[in-house]
């Protein structure tokens, strides 16, 4: 092993060592306590958040299983940190922020983790993934832990959500797995990585949706269905061009809308949004996009006369996500993105795809799964042309393929892996 390799080494090695010793860290002595609220679900992961066995997982995780073909909603069944088996209730899901609600059927109070305050968390502040990467902690009944830190609060990914970036090592099957600080409180969902190259294995820029995110949102999960999202209220613009930091400034205000009639008006500059100052107009509709629909937040402008006022104001509606249409038939056998064929004349043969190509990337976003790229078609629109790398030969091919607007593509087949599939495919 090289001098770097051992220096990279290091620091994962220490809890080892001083388990080794006989001695058990306070850290350890927290570890054990959460590791009780992690629970397996399908090749992901998930974790208990209240008594009543109430968990939470990715939406990517549990995509498409919603209801049944009843139209009851779905049960699935999960394990238990420790090898028990058991089942899990759907109850709501939302495919904007990735999440997934469902109740675990007990009669049993089970083990929870307590929500951090992760509105005032701070890069560096030490924190914990458990999962379960490539699917190893199940043959074992043991998930994975990973220790790093926080790199940033509010980072913005997938264009238009912000979360926390950690660098505590998260791959695929840690999706819907919980983040905790050193106290053992619950940071975030462990949601997405960033790659590079296809390679589909942490680079050490994970992210985790924020648990207080995750707390605003419960009470639409909790009522069951699709969650819809907030949005821009209607017919308020703001201007784009404003100086990075400098808050998001009005550009236009319907007479006689809402927003008109709380005070709010043409050249206004919204400072915050719910306490958090707002850096730009993209920030502003973040945040205002990280509400359920129908919220009412309270925000703080400065007027054109320089004076700073406080106002409530009820947000619009975002539009329901359509999926982008790829035109795709993923092959069931294959843990990848792998095309079992094209649709005549959509959007993927259009662009030079052929069957058997491994699709990689859509844009900068690696797809390792086929779960994944269905919750990333989700998130973009019809019309739109971008990059598609695909595997084919053994080499990287790059495309241009423009996404038609159809729901309902690509296909794959039920993602509940049963038996365990081969370390390198999972959620």
């Amino acid at each position: 092993m090289n001098r770097i390799a051992r220096f990279l080494l290091a620091p994962l090695l220490l809890p080892v060592a001083a388990l080794c010793e006989g001695t058990a860290t306070p850290l350890e002595d927290v570890i054990d306590r959460v590791l009780p609220t992690f629970v397996f679900i399908g090749g992901g992961s998930g974790v208990v958040i209240r008594e009543d066995g109430t968990m939470l997982t990715n939406h990517h995780v549990t995509e498409g299983r919603l209801r049944d073909a009843q139209g009851q909603p779905t049960i699935l069944d999960v394990m238990l940190s420790g090898g028990r088996p058991a089942r899990a209730r759907m109850i709501g899901t939302d495919p904007v922020a990735d999440l997934s609600l469902l109740r675990i059927l007990t009669d049993e109070p089970m083990a929870y983790a307590p929500f951090a305050d992760t509105e005032s968390i701070e890069p560096g502040e030490t924190v914990f993934a458990i999962g379960n990467p490539f699917n190893l902690g199940r043959p074992s009944a043991q998930p994975t832990v990973t220790l790093g830190e926080v790199s940033a609060n509010r980072a913005i990914y997938d264009n238009h959500r912000d979360g926390i970036m950690i660098d505590a090592p998260i791959n695929p099957g840690n999706s819907g797995g919980p983040t905790f600080n050193e106290r053992g409180e619950f940071v975030g969902i462990n949601t997405t990585i960033a790659t590079r190259f296809g390679i589909r294995a942490n680079t050490g820029v994970g992210f985790a949706i924020p648990a207080h995110v995750i707390r605003r949102l419960l009470p639409s999960l909790e009522a069951g269905g699709v969650i819809r999202h907030a949005d821009l209220p209607a017919g308020l613009q703001l201007d784009p061009t404003g100086a990075w930091g400098s808050g998001a400034r009005i550009a236009k205000i319907p007479d006689g809308s809402g927003a008109a009639e709380t005070g709010l008006a043409v050249g206004d500059v919204i400072e915050r949004i719910g306490g958090l100052r707002i850096l730009s107009a993209m920030d502003a509709r973040i945040r205002m996009q990280s509400y359920p629909s129908g919220a009412t937040v309270p925000v703080r402008v400065r007027t054109a006369a320089g004076e700073t006022r406080e106002t409530t104001l009820h947000l619009g509606d975002l539009p329901p996500p359509q999926s982008a249409r790829l035109g795709v038939v993923l092959d069931p056998a294959s843990a990848r993105p792998t095309v079992a064929s094209l649709t005549e004349g959509g959007a993927a043969q259009k662009a030079g795809v052929q069957p058997g190509d491994v699709i990689l990337r859509i844009g900068r976003q690696a797809v390792p799964t086929g779960q994944h790229l269905i919750a990333l078609l989700h998130r973009m629109r019809g019309g739109q042309t971008v990059p598609i790398v695909v595997g084919r030969g053994g080499e990287e091919l790059t495309l241009r393929v423009t996404l038609g607007s159809e729901s309902g593509d690509p296909r794959i087949p039920d993602p509940e892996p049963s038996p365990p599939p081969p370390p390198d495919g999972n959620e």
